[in-house]
């Protein structure tokens, strides 16, 4: 299912913006009678079909921001560098503690 949605968002750009355009948001299927692809009734259901929008949602802003590095780099810009995933502040007493 998720190569499906993967397939069908990102051969449909209009449906691919309007994907890309709910930013960090929960996504839910918003069906009473569907407790595994939805939230159900009561709000009580899997929600398989948002979580997969969601990580489809992922996938095309990566591939999104690929893509836009790549042109970058072929126009021959600079392309920023990515900062780290973590970033430890300056004297924080864990790293001291240990050693880094």
């Amino acid at each position: 299912m998720e190569r499906a949605l993967l397939a069908k968002f990102n051969q449909n750009k209009d449906l691919e913006r309007l994907l890309l355009s709910t930013g960090k948001r929960t996504l839910a299927e918003n069906s009473p009678y569907d407790k595994y692809w939805g939230v159900g009734d009561d709000n009580s259901g899997q929600n398989k079909l948002g979580l997969l929008l969601m990580e489809v949602r992922s996938q095309l802003a990566r591939l999104q921001s690929a893509q836009e590095e790549k042109e970058m780099l072929q126009l021959g810009w600079n392309v920023p560098k990515r900062p780290p995933s973590i970033i430890i502040p300056d004297n924080d007493p864990v790293c001291e503690e240990v050693g880094m």
